[in-house]
């Protein structure tokens, strides 16, 4: 039962951990990555790393298929290459005709997928260094989108012949129309609209049906197992395959388009890709292709060291200004230090906010009653007495004298 949650959980657990290969560290390499894939074909299919990629077919016809050829047949391609009548000879002659059909429904489950490719750069018909190069690619399983490509042409042709009967009943209702100088009636109109509105409909449902997911034939899987794909881009020349970008997954049922998109490498010159693709499901389906990109320098464009220098340039700019802003108007000891009068009321009109912003907000939270106040307190305490001796100097007693008897002269007059 452990072992039943474990492997239902794969779908989770396998992301996660192609997630700590190439998420962490400065470089990511592909090998980490191919090491979870292949574990999690192992898993699904209950097979060792050992085991011939036929192991998955029922009966235990491996061996038969490894000693039926006198070519060694080791792979699915060498397999699917033979006809039925040389499987049936060679391959399955000790086995009974149910189980050959056993064998053969169960092989044709085994995905034989292509795939196409393009690569550049949009808007531009050169990889120039620097560039974001996409790669657009197109997995489809051999045969069934050969037949889907066809019918979609033929929705289209059929699409397209109401339309152009249309055109043809009605153009001389069109020119009639035209020459008296009539509106076209509204109806026809909205007509027309539904006809756009009902194939917009059919193309948004052929999308859903394409992005159908396909059940993989897996028996010894606790559940349904549904296919999925993994894809590297790879660089090739680097030591143990640098991963250009991250691990892109997909599901596939008859065809499916995906893009890549990675940054091409900072010097000009030649340089080898690797585009991978695994099934999570199956082992033995994997195919790998390669396309090399010749990257260019563009003389017009500029570089970051052309950045750069234009960035000095203009602080080298705003400086001289600033010196010669301060050489015009120099700042005058009898203005603090300000350029102007002007200048020297403003700032202290900010201060003056500023310190009115700063005691509302102590005061709120309780802080000035709380830090502010006894330290206030404490100073005035401290330098009252001081501030008392120096009285006589600013009041001296005579003209205290004098003061009180002002104010007693006054009275004695009242």
């Amino acid at each position: 039962k452990e072992l039943d949650v474990m492997l239902k959980k794969i779908d989770t657990l396998i992301p996660a951990m192609l997630g700590t290969t190439w998420r962490y560290g400065k470089t990511a390499f592909a090998m980490p990555c191919l090491s979870v894939i292949k574990f999690n074909q192992l898993l699904v299919q209950a097979m060792w790393a050992h085991e011939s990629v036929f192991k998955q077919l029922p009966h235990e016809c491996a061996e038969a298929i490894r000693k039926g050829g006198k070519n060694r047949i080791s792979t699915w391609d060498s397999y699917f290459n033979l006809t039925e009548e040389k499987k049936k000879k060679k391959l399955f002659n000790k086995y009974e005709e149910d189980h050959i059909k056993d064998i053969e429904k169960a092989a044709s489950q085994i995905p034989q997928v292509e795939m196409n490719w393009k690569y550049g750069v949009e808007g531009e018909k050169q990889i120039y260094t620097n560039d974001f190069v996409t790669v657009d690619i197109r997995l489809f399983r051999r045969g069934e989108y050969e037949e889907n490509k066809d019918e979609g042409k033929l929705g289209k042709e059929e699409k397209n012949k109401p339309e152009a009967d249309k055109e043809k009943n009605g153009g001389a209702k069109d020119n009639e129309g035209k020459a008296e100088g009539e509106i076209e009636d509204e109806s026809d109109y909205e007509d027309e609209l539904i006809d756009e509105w009902a194939i917009v409909e059919e193309q948004k449902s052929n999308k859903k049906e394409k992005k159908k997911k396909r059940q993989a034939l897996a028996p010894f899987y606790p559940g349904q197992k549904y296919e999925k794909w993994y894809i590297l881009l790879v660089s090739a020349k680097t030591p143990n395959n640098k991963l250009v970008m991250d691990v892109q997954s997909v599901d596939l049922d008859d065809m499916v388009e995906t893009s890549l998109r990675f940054k091409a490498p900072e010097k000009e010159g030649e340089y080898k890709y690797e585009i991978q693709a695994f099934c999570d499901s199956y082992v033995g389906c994997d195919f790998f292709y390669d396309f090399q990109i010749s990257v260019e320098v563009d003389k017009n464009r500029k570089t970051d060291a052309d950045y750069e220098k234009e960035k000095e340039d203009l602080e080298k700019e705003e400086e001289l200004e600033m010196k010669k802003w301060e050489e015009e108007y120099p700042p005058q000891w009898y203005y603090c230090y300000y350029t102007s009068f002007g200048e020297m009321v403003l700032n202290a009109f900010v201060f003056a906010l500023l310190c009115v912003f700063i005691f509302n907000f102590l005061h709120s939270r309780g802080y000035w009653q709380d830090y502010v106040q006894p330290v206030i307190d404490t100073t005035y305490n401290a330098t009252c007495t001081y501030v008392y001796d120096l009285e006589p100097f600013f009041n001296p007693p005579e003209k205290i004298e004098d003061e009180f008897a002002d104010i007693g002269g006054g009275d004695a007059e009242m």
